[in-house]
């Protein structure tokens, strides 16, 4: 269901980024002048930068105190996220606004609040936590991200108002894009990374046969074009105990693709950023079908929403056999798309190598994920799913 938004503030205005002090004391002023009447009277703001993702650099801003004309009411903290260094390389910003602005529309997740050139202002879910790494394999937690991405992947999205009539899969189309920017990369002098790249990373040849090889592997694995995600770490998942409630963030890399990679993506996800030892985290069949299962369940009740016996029609369908069949065809197809996923962010960290000023080797996640990447592959096929 759909609700009326006001319409999203653009502030014409950067956050000053050469220094952190410089960053952090913008802040206020781009609360105050794109959230305006209940904002602008505030005097101070605590201010804390948040850990989680490594693309970008997020905060939140929590107003001390009431302003002098608020009748007595304190705003609510926001969250303002200061967009990476060229990230453009890597994320459209103007789809990534529709997107937030559409899940918006929809009520799915949190609001967008206003937009400057270099951020943006978003509702904070409050009294909330980030979801860590090893908080994926839970059943309390799987089991609720299942069905939110279920219903994520089930939403009407439009564009322009609109039904959106074609739906390209972004998968392969930025795969190629982000490898081309990988192979063009100058390293300048940073000797060490250039040494790396070449010796770990031949992504002009090995890597072009492996993606082309996948790309035939996916073609025969039919996996349906839904609005993806295709990002969900356990940074982008939010969870509030006092109402048992769960919702994603970061519509960044989201779009329409194959739902095999949103759900293989995340299956990757529970390693978190270090891959070291990918093979003792990642989520075994138990696991995932715990997971899969909520998904279909969810996905059986939003098929059949006007039915009303469908509680009990889909706890017949769990028991059947065609439940059974379609589970294992669902299995095989997030394993598969988890391949992708690897390259995917792969090649993504060797772009963030050379560009990002973040505090993280980016390289070092480029091959651990590819080398993820080859040892799915081993197993896929010793396992027979390949």
């Amino acid at each position: 269901m759909s609700t009326y938004i006001p319409p999203v503030e653009n502030y014409d205005f950067s956050i000053p980024c050469d220094t952190k002090e410089n960053e952090i004391n913008a802040l206020p002023n781009a609360i105050k002048t794109l959230l305006k009447e209940e904002y602008k009277y505030v005097n101070n703001f605590k201010t804390i930068q948040i850990q989680g993702g490594i693309t970008n650099r997020l905060y939140r801003l929590e107003p001390l105190d009431n302003g002098d004309n608020n009748n007595g009411k304190k705003p609510k903290s926001v969250i303002i996220r200061i967009y990476g260094d060229n990230t453009e390389l890597l994320i459209n910003r103007k789809n990534d606004i529709e997107n937030f602005k559409e899940m918006s529309r929809l009520n799915f997740g949190v609001r967008l609040l206003g937009l400057f050139n270099n951020g943006r202002i978003e509702e904070d879910f409050y009294n909330s936590i980030t979801l860590e790494p090893a908080d994926l394999a839970k059943p309390m937690y799987s089991k609720i991200i299942a069905k939110m991405l279920c219903k994520m992947n089930s939403l009407p999205i439009q564009a322009d108002g609109q039904e959106v009539k074609v739906k390209e899969p972004i998968l392969f189309k930025t795969l190629y894009k982000w490898l081309n920017v990988a192979e063009s990369i100058d390293w300048c002098d940073d000797v060490d990374k250039k040494e790396r790249f070449e010796k770990k990373m031949n992504l002009n040849h090995c890597l072009r046969k492996e993606i082309e090889w996948l790309s035939t592997l996916l073609n025969n694995t039919k996996s349906p074009i839904v609005f993806a995600h295709n990002d969900l770490l356990s940074g982008n998942i939010l969870y509030r105990d006092e109402d048992t409630t769960l919702v994603f963030v970061d519509y960044e890399y989201g779009g329409w693709n194959y739902r095999g990679f949103d759900i293989g993506n995340h299956f990757c996800e529970y390693a978190g950023f270090d891959y070291s030892q990918f093979d003792q985290v990642y989520p075994d069949k138990n696991c995932q079908f715990c997971f899969l299962t909520s998904y279909i369940e969810t996905e059986y009740k939003i098929k059949h929403q006007d039915d009303e016996n469908v509680d009990n029609n889909c706890k017949t369908f769990l028991e059947s056999a065609e439940f059974e069949t379609y589970l294992n065809k669902l299995y095989v197809e997030a394993n598969r798309y988890a391949l992708a996923a690897h390259l995917f962010w792969g090649v993504w960290g060797v772009i963030q190598a050379r560009h990002s000023k973040i505090d993280f080797d980016f390289l070092k996640y480029g091959e651990e994920r590819i080398a993820a990447y080859y040892f799915s592959k081993k197993k896929l096929e010793k396992d027979g799913l390949i």
